[in-house]
């Protein structure tokens, strides 16, 4: 959400770093476009693995493991899913 208002050039790098993303305002248009990417999110096929290993990446207490878990497609160096949730997948119409 954050990327794709920064790209359209609506939210400033200051009220990003200070977490105040909706201090703007957000059209119906860019509301749209959040919901279409919230949907990518949640439609993605990795939310219905079987996985024992990824289900435990995605429940990991650590961060930076399901970070990159999620936005990477990885376990360690391990390339483990196709595609991964990052601002790419997200921003594809």
């Amino acid at each position: 959400m954050k990327t794709n208002l920064k790209i359209k050039g609506k939210l400033s790098e200051k009220n990003a770093k200070d977490g105040k993303i909706l201090w703007l305002d957000v059209s119906d248009e860019d509301w749209q476009q959040i919901g279409d990417m919230l949907d990518r999110i949640f439609n993605h096929k990795i939310w219905e693995t079987k996985n024992q290993e990824m289900i435990e990446a995605i429940g990991t207490t650590k961060k930076d493991i399901a970070q990159s878990f999620v936005t990477e497609g990885k376990i360690g160096d391990r390339k483990v899913f196709e595609p991964p949730i990052n601002t790419q997948y997200l921003l594809v119409n």
